[in-house]
Order: structure tokens, then C-alpha cells, then sequence
């Protein structure tokens, strides 16, 4: 039976822990995804076991898209802790309050710097900077709790070999993690310009931006997954739900949707109206497209009219919808009280989208021009 570490801390007098609570925690253990790993340390030890991520995901920070990136464990090759620049830093204090004069000592301790690189599956590879997070490891009927960080720190007298860190995590199973490309071409009816193009990733639940230069647009880099695509001009938004076009999809009816708006006015806070628009899929999992919009009394200057287009994950577990994320589409802020809104326009071929290993990199010819 595996031994799990306890942590025992001094509660407040009287505070006692529900029954409930500590078995769901103990629940939400049992719960992890356990995969095959080997873990190899600094210090040269290699542990073969079972490691277990937070909800099987691995997130990261990529400097050369300028945004943190989602993985799944199972897309994954291996985790790997690069060196970016080490030092033994000096111990000091100042000399009097209020001075700038330093007094060093003779002590120093160790400090570390790494950037991640992730490995997938069909051997592409991708570096950045972990979004600190831990992970557990059990091995050799043990378990512990591993940190993976930016920064590592020792303590003074130490050296640089005495700070230990993970070196590499190589998972025994892959399938179907690739790095890809959404792109292509958009022809949009006559007198409107392309202005956004947003991809969110409907099983990961995070979205992306592209880069637009006229009518191309560029969405890099793209993990493994199904993308729908929501596109903004100067008079209209385009998209389309895959809750929708899926073989068991369905749409949002004007009744659904108006039970949604109900609901959000009870709980708006700076919009004065919440009103979705369109929406795909049902009480399990929904995705709804909702305009935002408030009327003067802002703190920002000349701003007399706010509108924002939002995309929320939700669902309703019980009485009441709940939103479970919230993807930021477009934003308007406008001098004038009215501005003509956006036409909203559904267009079933901008779902669906797949990134995969056969697949990596996708051209999209994208024909709206005889849209109404």
C-alpha cells in the first residue's frame, strides 16, 4: 500500500475538519492521472514511478509567442529543466539605515535560473518558462510532492551542487502531442476590413489570438487539439460553436438563451446588460456568446459607451448556469453614446479545427464574401 506523506498543522482552538472535506481531498488524490515516468534529478539519481500533474496538465510561458501555453501530460514526450545562468550570490547588509553603503560578508549562497523545454510526441520541441507548478511522484511505495520553478534559491554555506532540481521527466507514453499552425486567407463581404481572429481550444479550455495582416491571419504555436475560430471586422463577428456542429450537437434556443440573460443580470457588476447571443450546446456543457455593454459612469476618460464581446464556458450542475471560464473576444470604447452594433453571423466551417500529428499545420480558405 502506498504511504502518503502527511503534513500536520496547528489549527486555531476549536477549528475542527469536516469528515466531507478530508475525504474529498483524499478523493481528489485518488483521482490523479498516475503515468509511467523517470525522473532524473541533478544530483545523478534516476527514479523510475509514477508521476501525477494537477488536472494532467502542464502549463508554460513562451517568450516567443508571448503567452502561456496548455498541455496535456499525454501529449508529452518528456519535460526537460535547462540552465539559463547560475551564481554564487555574496551575503551583504547596509552598513547604517538610510545609507547606501554596503557591508559584504564572507558567506554566499546558491542561486539558479532554468527555462523549460517540452518534447512532444513526434519528437518537436518547444522552450519557455515553467508557470510554477508541482507535481507528485510515488516510487518504491513513497510518495512526494516535486516542485518545478523558475528560480531555485539555497541557503547560505551551500553550494550550487547541494541545490537539487528535476533534470528531466521522460513519460513512458505519448500520443498524438504535436506543435502545429492555424492559418490562412479571409474573404469578407465587400467594405469590411479583418480586424481580430480568436481560436479557442474547446477541450483544453484556453484561447488564443492571431496575427493579422490583412487578410492572413497566423495562429502559432498550436498544441494538439479541436479550435473553434471566432473572426471580428469593423461591422461583424463570424464563428460558430462545435457544441453545434458536432454529430451530437445542438444549438442554443432564444429560450435557453434568455434564461442565461436572466441569470447574468441578477449577478452583472460594471455592465449594465449582459446579453448573449448565440449559443451552442446544453446544460452539461454550453459555450455562449455574450455582448457587454455599459452606458457612461465610467472612470475612463470620455469613455460614454463600453461594449465588450465575451465567449463564457458554462454549465448547469444544479438550479442555477454557472460560468466556468471566460474568453475575451473584442472591446469598444467610444466617445459617442451609440454605436451601431456588430452583426452576428454563424458560419458552421469555422468549427471544428484539429491540430494533430498527422495534421500539424493547417491552410484555411475562409469565404464569407456572400454572407449576409
Amino acid at each position: 500500500m502506498w504511504r502518503i506523506p502527511v503534513v500536520l498543522r496547528r489549527l486555531p482552538r476549536g477549528l475542527v475538519v469536516a469528515p466531507a472535506l478530508l475525504a474529498a481531498a483524499l478523493s481528489a488524490f485518488a483521482a490523479n492521472e498516475w503515468r509511467e515516468a523517470l525522473v532524473e534529478f541533478s544530483d545523478g539519481r534516476a527514479v523510475r514511478g509514477q508521476v501525477a500533474f494537477p488536472q494532467d496538465m502542464f502549463y508554460m510561458y513562451n517568450e516567443a509567442a508571448k503567452r502561456r501555453l496548455t498541455m496535456r501530460l499525454g501529449e508529452l514526450r518528456s519535460i526537460e529543466t535547462v540552465i539559463e545562468k547560475e551564481s554564487m550570490e555574496k551575503k551583504w547588509f547596509f552598513k547604517e539605515d538610510g545609507r547606501d553603503e554596503k557591508v559584504y560578508t564572507n558567506e554566499t549562497w546558491p542561486v539558479r535560473y532554468f527555462r523549460t523545454r517540452v518534447v512532444f510526441a513526434d519528437g518537436k520541441a518547444l522552450d519557455g518558462t515553467i508557470v510554477g507548478q508541482s507535481f507528485t511522484l510515488r516510487a518504491d511505495e513513497t510518495v512526494q510532492n516535486v516542485m518545478l520553478t523558475r528560480k531555485m534559491e539555497g541557503k547560505v554555506g551551500q553550494t550550487l551542487e547541494d541545490v537539487v532540481f528535476v533534470r528531466r521527466i521522460a513519460l513512458a507514453e505519448a500520443a498524438g502531442g504535436t506543435l502545429g499552425e492555424i492559418g490562412g486567407v479571409v474573404r469578407l463581404p465587400p467594405g469590411e476590413r479583418l480586424l481580430q481572429v480568436a481560436a479557442i481550444h474547446i477541450e483544453k479550455d484556453f484561447s488564443l489570438e492571431a496575427r493579422v495582416r490583412g487578410d492572413r491571419f497566423t495562429l502559432a504555436p498550436c498544441v494538439s487539439g479541436t479550435y473553434d475560430l471566432v473572426l471580428s471586422s469593423d461591422k461583424a463577428l463570424y464563428l460558430a460553436g462545435s457544441a453545434e456542429t458536432g454529430p451530437e450537437g445542438r444549438r442554443m434556443t432564444p429560450a435557453d438563451l434568455r434564461e442565461i440573460e436572466e441569470w447574468a443580470q441578477k449577478v452583472r457588476e460594471f455592465f449594465h446588460e449582459q446579453t448573449p447571443l448565440y449559443g451552442a450546446g446544453d446544460v452539461r456543457r454550453a459555450w455562449v456568446l455574450v455582448r457587454l455593454e455599459r452606458h457612461g459612469g465610467t472612470s475612463l476618460p470620455g469613455a460614454e459607451l463600453v461594449r465588450r464581446y465575451e465567449v463564457w464556458r458554462m454549465a448547469k450542475p444544479d438550479q442555477e448556469w454557472q460560468i466556468l471560464k471566460r474568453f475575451f473576444i473584442r472591446r469598444l470604447n467610444s466617445k459617442e453614446k451609440e454605436v451601431p452594433r456588430e452583426r452576428i453571423v454563424v458560419v458552421p466551417s469555422l468549427a471544428g479545427h484539429v491540430v494533430a500529428p498527422e495534421r500539424p499545420k493547417l491552410d484555411l480558405q475562409l469565404d464569407l464574401s456572400a454572407l449576409p
